[in-house]
């Protein structure tokens, strides 16, 4: 059984997620362990991408909390429970800018 991160991870970039980004953010918040960051070059693309986690999670027998995006959001997220997924559309990454607000923790490669 894949863990839960590994289970995003790969949903993202099977989809063709860009920029893939993994913060353990454990030190710095109890509720969550990681933020898994990614762009998709189109709101349909994102879509995609969290329609992709969901099915993988599905499969692996992982439980999250349901979609509660708008289908044309610039941010979208997949809440997992211990791993957020957070999906950017164009600048909407840059603007935000949440590698910055966690760039003291650190970063996972997979």
């Amino acid at each position: 059984m894949k863990t839960v991160l590994e289970a995003a991870y790969n949903a993202i970039d099977a989809k063709q997620g860009e920029n893939i980004k993994i913060i353990d953010i454990r030190s710095a918040n109890p509720l969550v362990d990681y933020f898994v960051i990614a762009s998709a070059n189109n709101c349909r693309k994102a879509n995609a991408i969290i329609d992709e986690i969901y099915e993988e999670c599905d499969k692996e027998g992982i439980d999250y909390r349901p979609n509660t995006n708008s289908k044309d959001s610039g941010w979208m997220l997949a809440d997992l429970g211990e791993v957020v997924c957070h999906i950017f559309v164009g600048e909407e990454r840059i603007r935000y800018n949440l590698e910055g607000l966690w760039k003291d923790l650190p970063e996972i490669k997979m």
